[in-house]
């Protein structure tokens, strides 16, 4: 392998290092955010007694039925 292929392939593993740290403090943040976004809403009282979902009717009326 070349001198210019090597030297190439260094700086495309250095990119891609580069593109996943920051993708991993993207994604931290997100998380972060999140986490205190629910503990925002569970301080406001929104996570307290909630009521229980309604029953959906599932009736795909008349025909063949699996």
């Amino acid at each position: 392998m070349g001198k210019k292929k090597q030297d190439h392939r260094k700086r495309v593993a250095k990119r891609n290092e580069a593109i996943k740290a920051q993708q991993k403090r993207i994604d931290r943040a997100k998380e972060d955010f999140i986490k205190a976004l629910i503990e925002k809403e569970k301080a406001a009282g929104k996570f307290d007694n909630n009521p229980a979902a309604p029953a959906i009717d599932v009736n795909l009326g008349e025909g063949l039925q699996i």
